[in-house]
């Protein structure tokens, strides 16, 4: 175990979520369409309201994701001058998009299990891009917050077997939805806390998919985020356009640089 690493202060940082055509029928039209209107406004949007980085997840049911991620990232990088998160689970669009990705990428994401491991961490060493790795491996998700800790070990130790520098390892310890799993917060709590206390690299939360299904999601997404941020988060994955959750996030800055 890596007890002991020191956990440095990281200014929190917002991946921009909104690129992703599920739940939003007019960005799976625009994106089955070729249209790379929508996704320029989607970005300019996200970045003037606070995002650092860009998710971009393009994936649509029938659609050639390869083809569709290789053309988006050169639609938005034509248009926005920002960093890119490629969101897919698809190996072979990761691939042939990555390379093509200017500035510092990331890579979203990677689990624990081998075949996984041994296929893109040397496109992200290759790209030097970061990673975000999910503790969760070819058995799926663990229950407790220590078997996830362990998992994260396990990406951050073959990351840097393979040259990967620690800072560029992100690890998403997964949210999940409040509704359908009631007691899964505390387990991610925890292991985040573990996971920055223990391994001391960045970590990342995708802050509505706690709220997934809530008739009133913001109030959850805040009490979440407010507690994540306490236990060490570094990047959540967020809609900017939320002034509510931004405004915590700048507020949480402030009270670093003032400690």
């Amino acid at each position: 175990m890596a007890e002991g690493n020191a956990v440095r202060r990281t200014p929190v940082r917002v991946i921009g979520e909104c690129i992703n055509p599920s739940g939003q029928p007019c960005l799976q039209q625009a994106l089955r369409g070729w249209d790379g209107a929508l996704l320029i406004e989607l970005a300019r949007r996200q970045l003037l309201a606070g995002a650092t980085w860009l998710d971009v997840n393009v994936h649509c049911p029938g659609a050639r994701e390869k083809d569709l991620l290789r053309w988006a990232v050169g639609v938005l990088q034509a248009a926005v001058d920002a960093p890119l998160a490629l969101d897919s689970g698809d190996p072979e669009a990761l691939e042939a998009a990555l390379p093509l990705c200017r500035g510092k990428a990331v890579l979203n994401s990677v689990t624990a299990d081998e075949k996984t491991l041994r296929r893109l961490l040397p496109l992200a060493r290759d790209c030097g891009t970061a990673v975000i790795g999910l503790t969760m491996d070819e058995t799926g998700l663990p229950e407790t917050a220590e078997a996830r800790l362990a998992l994260a070990e396990r990406i951050v130790n073959a990351a840097a077997a393979r040259g990967i520098p620690r800072q560029d390892v992100w690890i998403d310890c997964l949210a999940l939805p409040l509704r359908t799993h009631p007691e899964g917060e505390k387990a991610t709590l925890r292991a985040l806390e573990l996971i920055r206390q223990k391994l001391g690299v960045p970590t990342v939360l995708g802050i509505s998919n706690f709220s997934y299904g809530l008739a009133r999601r913001l109030p959850a997404e805040r009490d979440f985020l407010a507690s994540a941020l306490e236990r060490g988060l570094t990047h959540p994955l967020l809609n900017p356009g939320k002034p509510e959750l931004m405004e915590m996030i700048r507020q949480k800055n402030e009270q670093e640089i003032k400690t």
